[in-house]
């Protein structure tokens, strides 16, 4: 009898995989490490192994950017071997071609991509040995040997390795033709003009914010209000409580002052306010960033770790808010796991003595495709947080702290609504008062500035009755200014690409309900893709658009930045998914519009990127805000300064980038990167092997800092 070659995406999750199945001595050959034992061999893609060919390895006259190579539209496409991991690709060929290997476990991700990542490698190598897959959301023991104990035919999955595979071919059609394209008529090779179906719409939404921010005028509005003896408020009713003119505002207001008034409506109704839904990964970024302002990148990594090294959170890459219904029995086990951490041992034991609550807002089977929603795993028992970084113990409470509010009651509240009429004038006003905290009660714990529930013109409402009279009411007015959307964040754009339709206007809007800009597993890519493009940049939490991006996003094709045709795309993709839409069909549609792009095969001389060498616009310059003053903190060709200190000398702040005792105990300059850490933490930290040294900011002195080093 024959071995099983276990082929898992990632060094650590195979190890952890083989330690599980009994693997368990490690093999080490001219080719690599592997392990074996028990009937089966087990090893890794290090991620990935194989990637899409550049249009060099078709011609080599491709490799110089030329008008007259475009559009670059291959018959048939070629692969290649990724040169940083080719020595682990001839590992697992040579594995899979062993005569002992009878059988392939494909244990890549459970997902479209993980799909590729083996699907490339099987293509490559020609395999034509039987393949099963391992289709698995979290990465612990039970679940890893009950995946073994249910192993499906690869070929379940063969259409989502097709669409998986026609996305890429698509992306890559699309990224190399436009971004040759756009950069040859307004670049050149110090400015290029990366291209990408996803990024280049979300890059509009960021530029198309900033342009309704800059072109605002803030405009004066007034609001009315009646206060009356027993100290109740409440506001004009009109649209948005706000009036234009000052005139209408004092002419309402002196009709109304110390008159009578009278309740002509009173209702009071108890509400319930729902549970928040367990975390998807988009989810999770969006708090992440809100409350402790990491980056969706950062989030990702961070659930990557707590995933694949301490495995005490399930699959990161998932876009479901529900369990499955398979899952109601582990609810209660992992409450009792979480009574083994102090930290939550007391709200635990509380859900677990009062009912909990298990319904269609966390188990949801149609709302769950290739994983379910995040959670804590049972490797939590007795897990010593203390081992985690600052970071993943921020991530994995958000997590923790999230499973025991749906579990919680919902929130149940008293509404009162009453209307007073006044000289003819209507005014409305809202009072609420919490009568079960329900879930709120672990967030107060956890979260200790979360709000409850938003008061609307005050209180005492309670005094009030139908029909009662209220002697001399005295009329009020408050002014108040328009203000513009805000900047996007992380946290704000990660919500419009998850759902565009919540953004878009007209026609647009109905097409692209219920489709999303980029994944779960790709969003964070996609950041920093427009930040390693300057296209944009980021001042502490916001996202803003640099000159660069403004000027891309004015010159690119209207559809190839609109998020309508992604949102034709997922949904062909999903149909060939289902074998529901032609690949070839799909491909060929690409192609077209490909070619109907590349019309103009002219130079834009009037651009302003053309020019060899390459300046920094001052939307790149800023480093983030001064620490002393507020002001923003700009990169010179000699340190990061404060505007302040550059305009007028009126700030001390100022990091030379020469600074003698970071060059003594970094050994180099000061990075941008540093700098930012310096601004927002007033500190920088060194660590190298068992070495930490930090050096902390005592004051600033205008032309260098003064530095306590601990």
């Amino acid at each position: 009898m024959g071995n099983k070659l276990v082929i898992a995406e990632k060094p650590s999750v195979a190890e952890y995989i083989a330690k599980v199945i009994g693997a368990k001595e490690r093999v080490k050959d001219e080719k690599g490490a592997y392990w074996k034992g028990n009937g089966y061999i087990v090893t890794n893609c290090i991620g990935h192994l194989i990637t899409l060919a550049e249009p060099d390895a078709y011609d080599e006259g491709l490799k110089q950017w030329k008008f007259e190579t475009l559009p670059f539209l291959p018959e048939k496409y070629k692969f290649r071997i990724i040169p940083q991991t080719r020595k682990q690709y001839d590992l697992v060929k040579n594995l899979m071609l062993k005569p002992e290997v009878d059988e392939i476990i494909v244990a890549t991700d459970a997902g479209r991509e993980g799909c590729a990542i083996y699907g490339y490698v099987a293509a490559m190598v020609h395999n034509t040995k039987p393949e099963k897959r391992l289709w698995i959301s979290s990465m612990t023991e039970k679940s890893v040997k009950e995946g073994m104990e249910n192993l499906k035919d690869n070929q379940c999955y063969k259409n989502m390795y097709k669409a998986a595979l026609m996305r890429a071919e698509a992306d890559f059609l699309v990224g190399i033709n436009m971004s040759r394209y756009y950069t040859l008529r307004y670049g050149g090779f110090e400015h290029k003009f990366p291209c990408g179906r996803v990024q280049t719409a979300t890059l509009s939404l960021i530029v198309e914010r900033e342009k309704k921010i800059k072109n605002f005028i803030s405009q004066k509005f007034f609001k009315v209000y009646i206060n009356t003896a027993n100290g109740v408020q409440a506001k004009y009713d009109i649209e948005d409580g706000r009036l234009t003119k000052w005139e209408d505002a004092i002419q309402i207001k002196n009709k109304i002052h110390m008159k009578k008034g009278k309740v002509t409506d009173y209702k009071v109704e108890v509400k319930n306010k729902q549970r928040p839904h367990l975390y998807n990964l988009n989810d999770l970024q969006r708090e992440g960033n809100r409350k402790y302002g990491y980056s969706a990148k950062k989030v990702l990594d961070i659930l990557q770790s707590l995933y694949e090294e301490h495995k005490i959170a399930t699959y990161p890459r998932t876009d479901s808010r529900y369990l499955n219904s398979d899952m109601v029995p582990d609810i209660i086990p992992l409450l009792q796991i979480l009574c083994s951490q102090k930290k939550y041992l007391d709200v635990a034991q509380d859900l677990l003595s009062n009912e909990i609550l298990i319904d269609n807002h966390i188990i949801d089977d149609n709302k769950v495709t290739d994983h379910h929603a995040i959670i804590f795993t049972e490797k939590l028992e007795d897990f010593d947080l203390e081992k985690l970084s600052e970071e993943e113990k921020n991530i994995v409470n958000l997590i923790i702290v999230r499973f025991m509010e749906v579990l919680s009651q919902k929130m149940e509240y008293q509404e009162i609504k009453c209307e007073i009429e006044v000289e003819g004038e209507v005014f409305k006003a809202t009072e609420r008062k919490i009568l079960k905290k329900g879930f709120l009660d672990v967030t107060k714990k956890y979260f200790k500035n979360e709000e409850e529930l938003e008061n609307k013109n005050g209180i005492g409402l309670e005094t009030l009755k139908l029909g009662m009279i209220l002697d001399k009411v005295e009329g009020d007015i408050k002014e108040g200014m328009t203000s513009s959307l805000p900047h996007y964040d992380e946290d704000s754009i990660l919500k419009v690409m998850e759902n565009p339709y919540l953004q878009l206007q007209g026609e647009d809007k109905e097409e692209i309900k219920g489709y999303s800009l980029g994944t779960s597993a790709t969003r964070a890519e996609i950041l920093e893709s427009l930040l390693k493009s300057e296209y944009i940049i980021r001042n502490k939490k916001q996202l803003l658009p640099t000159e660069k991006g403004i000027f891309f996003i004015e010159k690119v094709d209207n559809k190839m930045k609109n998020p309508v045709m992604t949102a034709e795309w997922e949904q062909k993709l999903q149909q060939i998914e289902e074998e529901k839409y032609d690949p070839e069909l799909f491909m060929k549609e690409i192609k077209e519009y490909v070619k109907g792009m590349i019309v103009e095969k002219s130079i834009e001389e009037n651009s302003p990127y053309k020019n060899k060498t390459k300046e920094k616009k001052e939307s790149e310059m800023i480093v983030g805000n001064c620490p002393l003053c507020a002001s923003l903190v700009k990169e010179t060709r000699y340190g990061y300064c404060c505007e302040n200190k550059l305009l007028n000398n009126s700030c001390k702040f100022n990091i030379s980038k020469e600074d003698k005792l970071i060059n003594k105990i970094f050994g180099t300059k000061v990075t941008r990167k540093m700098a930012e850490e310096i601004i927002n933490s007033g500190e920088i930290v060194y660590v190298k092997e068992k070495k930490r040294r930090k050096c902390v900011v005592s004051e600033y002195m205008g032309s260098y800092i003064k530095w306590k080093v601990e």
